[in-house]
């Protein structure tokens, strides 16, 4: 028993986590574009998000999102993001730990994180934010979907830090043209085992 209380001690303290590999679990799926689609659609958000100002330089013009993360515990546990738009995301850890952001299937089909202003691009599926520390990342946002938000550090999980990762379809004036292709793609892939069972509306 006291061995067990001293590794849960030690699953929640102590020197930084080290970042964790890609995931190598997800579900059986395809994208519902092609690649070409995304680096089209990401051209057309980032002129969107991104602006320059006389002055000041380039200036993000987008949403931004905010998330606390907490011992042990995400704030909101649900955060909604919207299809084909740049979105920053401000990670604030208020925690004396290190916690993670992320999840294997959203960084595979739910989103990308892109480079703006300077900021760096990360390469794993669960972002690391330091101790008492804000970090933000940018997001260019794609497949529709409910997808799980967690914190890669096992102990941290099984205390209850989760959440959802909700991509809504794009917006109407937006996706206009390309409804009905997206819709068909959508449908057919939600069919398929690991869907996430989403519907275009």
């Amino acid at each position: 028993m006291p061995l067990f209380g001293l590794s849960l001690v030690l699953g929640c303290s102590g020197p930084a986590v080290e970042a964790p590999p890609q995931s190598r679990h997800l579900h059986d799926r395809e994208p519902l574009l092609t690649e070409d689609q995304y680096a089209e659609g990401k051209r057309r958000a980032l002129a969107k998000a991104v602006k320059a100002v006389e002055g000041r330089g380039l200036v993000f013009n987008g949403e931004t999102e905010y998330v606390y993360l907490s011992d042990f515990q995400f704030d909101p546990s649900v955060i909604r993001f919207r299809a084909g738009t740049i979105t920053r995301v401000r990670l604030n850890n208020i925690a004396r730990v290190t916690h993670y952001f992320g999840g294997e299937e959203f960084f595979q089909y739910g989103a990308e994180v892109v480079n703006i202003l300077g900021t760096d691009v990360p390469t794993i599926d669960h972002i690391p934010v330091p101790p008492l520390s804000s970090r933000d990342i940018y997001l260019y946002i794609k497949d529709p979907g409910r997808y799980s938000l967690h914190c890669f550090v096992p102990t941290h999980q099984r205390q209850g830090m989760e959440g959802i990762l909700e991509v809504l379809p794009a917006a109407t004036s937006e996706a206009a043209a390309s409804v009905p292709a997206i819709r068909a793609l959508w449908l057919r892939a939600s069919t398929k085992k690991g869907g996430h069972g989403a519907s275009l509306e």
